[in-house]
């Protein structure tokens, strides 16, 4: 693989936009309402064709068998032309530079074809109007993550190619990164890393649904309300992390997580991460929009 200088190792960080906190909020809950990874990958690879005007999105992952190797697998695909030969877009040329995306764990800056394919393959793509390209390294992992630990039973990185007519603006392409980086963490949340045919022979769960994270409404705990009382000067300050700390600066104990996400300015990967420091410091309690607490909620 060639043209490495056009891999980009920084995430996109430009504004976030009104469209994909949407966007995100939608995918957060279509995950309530999946079984796999693999259609919550098919969801989002349909919206990003209808909503960002994107030809041609793809989720690929790396599959490892028991002899410790890794082979590249397409996961789910969508185009906005469904007269679109599969080999156009699914040949060994395409797979190689997502293969290559998820090796190197880095995002890959929109190009024309011809910069990162050989020249047969971008005027096959050129010729269907498939004209710049883009890719995204999606992960819940550090950095360094060794590939060929990965197993049929669970997903833990990605990489989502994506062709283009035209290009597009710099904060549309940040748009979908940030959207892009919370599928798999939110995959995870729901528990929909399992391979349906284990879930299919597997016996019914017997733990209790998970809540829906966005509409619990965090309070803080009595046992931080008693220390900040006892001790005027222990307060949010002492919260190491910075987003944990903006978060529970501005719980009031009336809005919930999607609320104080728009208050705050965090992510739905943010929230959640500030969400579970909180409580593991046993600083919040989460309630039910009933009022009930949430005993049974994992992490």
């Amino acid at each position: 693989m060639q043209k490495d200088e056009r891999l980009d190792n920084s995430s996109p960080q430009p504004g976030v936009s009104e469209q994909q906190q949407v966007i995100t909020r939608q995918l957060f809950k279509a995950a309530t309402t999946l079984s796999h990874i693999d259609e919550l990958f098919l969801w989002l690879a349909r919206t990003i064709i209808q909503r960002f005007d994107v030809q041609v999105t793809e989720f690929w992952t790396m599959r490892g068998n028991a002899s410790g190797q890794a082979a590249i697998e397409l996961r789910a695909i969508a185009c906005q032309d469904t007269s679109l030969p599969p080999h156009v877009v699914g040949n060994y040329q395409v797979s190689a530079m997502a293969e290559h995306i998820l090796r190197e764990q880095r995002h890959l800056t929109l190009v024309a074809m011809a910069s990162i394919f050989p020249a047969h393959q971008a005027n096959l793509l050129s010729r269907y109007g498939l004209n710049y390209c883009c890719g995204y390294f999606l992960s819940t992992q550090p950095t360094g993550f060794d590939l060929s630990s990965e197993s049929t039973s669970s997903v833990s990185t990605a990489s989502s190619l994506l062709f283009l007519r035209h290009a597009l603006p710099q904060d549309r392409l940040a748009s979908i990164g940030l959207i892009l980086e919370q599928t798999i963490p939110i995959a995870k949340y729901r528990g929909l890393l399992v391979p349906a045919q284990l879930q299919a022979f597997s016996s019914p769960p017997q733990r209790q649904p998970q809540p829906d994270l966005l509409e619990l409404t965090p309070r803080r705990s009595h046992n931080a309300e008693l220390m900040r009382s006892s001790n005027p000067l222990a307060s949010s300050v002492d919260i190491v992390d910075k987003q944990a700390r903006r978060l529970y600066a501005a719980i009031d104990g009336r809005k919930n997580v999607d609320e104080l996400s728009s208050t705050t300015g965090l992510n739905v990967k943010e929230m959640y991460a500030a969400v579970q420091i909180l409580l593991v410091q046993q600083r919040i309690e989460l309630y039910e929009p009933g009022g009930q607490r949430v005993t049974n909620l994992s992490l």
